[in-house]
């Protein structure tokens, strides 16, 4: 399983590159050859624009990736504020959880990060959410 040209512009924030592939016909959009998808790097690197463009073109923001993490985990994960937004705009769950037994939640405490924390929890996560061993 190579990696896609799709997944390498979106992994490097390359939204020109990426615009010019999403025209492409028959492009997949949620190729998995690297174990995540094109759109769950643009979310772990914080490239709006590149997000974007992959969600406009049918992209699966709920697609589970490396560790079953999904592109919610991945954009908390990369402290990345705006992409989280309009994640949630989408209404994702809010309690998947990753291999590691976590949620977006846990992830945003553990990265000691406030702001998202206090974000996920607006937007409707559990304060008192389980990760997948029964933790809080």
């Amino acid at each position: 399983d190579g990696v896609s040209a799709l997944t390498t512009a979106a992994a490097t924030d390359h939204c020109a590159c990426v615009r010019v592939l999403l025209a492409m016909p028959g492009i997949t959009v949620d190729d998995m050859g690297a174990r995540v998808t094109p759109l769950w790097h643009a979310c772990r690197t914080g490239c709006m624009q590149c997000a974007l463009n992959l969600l406009a073109s049918g992209a699966d923001p709920e697609a589970r990736g490396l560790d079953d993490y999904t592109c919610l985990h991945a954009a908390v994960l990369g402290n990345n504020a705006s992409v989280v937004q309009v994640l949630l705009s989408l209404q994702p769950s809010l309690a998947a959880c990753a291999t590691n037994t976590s949620t977006p939640l846990h992830a945003a405490a553990s990265n000691k990060n406030e702001a998202l924390c206090r974000a996920l929890i607006a937007a409707g996560a559990s304060r008192w959410a389980v990760d997948a061993d029964g933790a809080t």
